[in-house]
């Protein structure tokens, strides 16, 4: 959220304390590679960086139209992309600080903290590991008040800090099959309002190997615990058992029997319970082709699995369709902040910062079932990369029986015109309706970006914004609710110098 000047230090405070923290999970993580393994094998790449950027936006509040403000903006980013590579651990960290500054709207002047944090040790050979990890970002948190990146003037932008860690222990149990246990602890938490919640999680899994073997099976088991401060408790438990039958070297089918239940301290609540079953086939027609459909009955309904991959020296394609029930802590806690790899899973040269994650609609305690269905696909050239991507997603709340939809899809086109120099165009499209009855918002946005090396550690960047929030402002003001309606335009200059 964006702040005052009078209330600068004290988020200026939770800052320290969230870095502080993530220093600490930094040498937690890393204390399992401490020793020779680290003088022997590697050490640490650390890579920082500052970027100057200048922007103006023609509707820095994103206001209606015939109501936009323009506005000058400048940003000094701090930041740095620091890796551990051991025998024992692995660590990759990003992070970058984010001051705001505006020429007229002084008084929200801000500074925002991104910071992506994962890493794994290995801590008795072969069987026991943690992994952990550390999330620091924004998220739009209110559906009424909108906001196009973190450069809006808009109270609905909240920080959300995440971490979680999860020690889990290996072993071979019979001489065809593998057991492992493992525990997971995460926090959530909205630093603007204080709001936190907890997750407690305990999973297992018992399965033989069916490389060489025409029949398999496994039995797994997942009991989570999510404890909100205002008071909620979501418990679920989940028990399943799995056979699986080779019909050839490249075709297998299989089946899931299994028990699940929900339990909510909400008496309006409703709680899924039921036996869980499912049929499929899984199809295996390359080491680069890989398709698995399954259908069947969840404890809230029918429903299916699916998800199809195929990959080339050249192309990516991966469609994937599942139904589950969740809560928002559960989701922001795998929410990525940077950017890594590409579609094709290539490294990016530096962590990269996304646009935003999973959308939040408010400081949710409501668990809900969530169906979604994702598309991906990538096409690498020499000198391009385009990439298309969409999805459709349902969620049905358990508690204020609302329903969520919201689908979309983004197309880009990177292109490598040196090895110097570097460009790409992208457009993006979202349709959302959050609360029942109320019109859904469609959002466009394209863009273009031109980026020069001018030197081996100093780079220069221009880009070009145009926004678009479209809805039926007559309804919504019949409502008594914000228009909504916005457009915007953006330039940006940025010189970062990497040390």
């Amino acid at each position: 959220m964006h702040t005052t000047d009078s209330s600068i230090e004290s988020n200026n405070a939770h800052g320290r304390n969230y870095l502080y923290r993530c220093l600490l999970s930094l040498t937690i993580v890393a204390l399992p590679a401490a020793g020779s393994h680290v003088h022997a094998r590697g050490g640490w790449d650390v890579s920082p960086s500052v970027a100057l950027t200048t922007s103006y936006t023609d509707n820095v509040a994103l206001d209606p139209p015939g109501r936009e403000r323009g506005d000058f903006i400048q940003q000094i980013n701090p930041g740095f992309a620091a890796t551990l590579e051991t025998p024992r651990a692995n660590v990759a960290a990003d992070y970058r600080m984010q001051n705001i500054f505006y020429a007229n709207n002084t008084a929200s002047n801000s500074t925002f903290h991104q910071l992506q944090l994962d890493g794994n040790a290995e801590l008795v050979t072969e069987k026991a590991f943690v992994d952990g990890g550390m999330s620091l970002g924004q998220n739009l948190t209110d559906p009424s008040q909108p906001a196009s990146s973190n450069l809006t003037v808009s109270e609905s932008i909240q920080n959300v800090f995440s971490y979680y860690v999860s020690p889990y222990y290996r072993d071979v149990v019979t001489d065809n099959a593998t057991g492992e246990l493992r525990y997971t602890f995460g926090e959530v938490t909205f630093t603007d309002t204080n709001e936190s919640s907890t997750l407690h999680s305990v999973s297992g899994i018992l399965a033989t190997d069916d490389r060489n073997r025409r029949t398999s099976w496994q039995t797994t088991f997942d009991s989570s615990y999510v404890d909100y401060d205002s008071g909620e408790e979501v418990r679920a438990n989940q028990v399943e058992f799995e056979a699986r039958h080779a019909l050839s070297s490249t075709l297998r089918v299989f089946g899931v029997i299994g028990y699940e239940q929900t339990e909510i301290n909400d008496p309006a609540a409703t709680e899924p319970e039921g036996a869980i079953y499912r049929v499929g086939v899984a199809w295996a027609a390359s080491p680069r082709t890989n398709m698995e459909l399954a259908v069947g009955e969840n404890a809230f309904g029918s429903g299916g699995a699916a998800r199809i991959s195929h990959q080339t020296s050249r192309t990516y394609m991966q469609a994937e369709y599942s139904e589950e029930v969740t809560t928002i802590t559960e989701q922001l806690l795998i929410d990525r902040v940077f950017d890594r790899v590409d579609p094709l899973g290539n490294p990016v040269e530096r962590g990269e910062l996304t646009a935003g994650g999973v959308v939040v609609p408010g400081v949710v305690t409501d668990p809900f079932i969530e169906k979604a269905a994702n598309l991906t696909f990538a096409v690498d050239t020499a000198s391009t990369l385009t990439t298309l991507n969409a999805f459709h997603v349902e969620r049905d709340f358990l508690v204020q029986n609302l329903r969520e939809r919201f689908y979309g899809g983004s197309l880009s086109w990177g292109w490598s015109i040196g090895a110097k120099t570097s460009a790409e165009v992208y457009a993006t499209y979202r349709w959302e309706d959050l609360t029942t009855g109320v019109p859904g918002d469609e959002t466009y946005e394209w863009g273009i970006v031109g980026v020069r090396d001018i030197r081996p550690t100093l780079r220069g960047t221009v880009s070009f914004r145009r926004f678009r929030n479209d809805t039926d402002v007559e309804e919504r003001l019949a409502r008594g609710l914000p228009e909504r309606e916005s457009r915007e335009n953006v330039v940006s200059f940025t010189l970062e110098k990497i040390f």
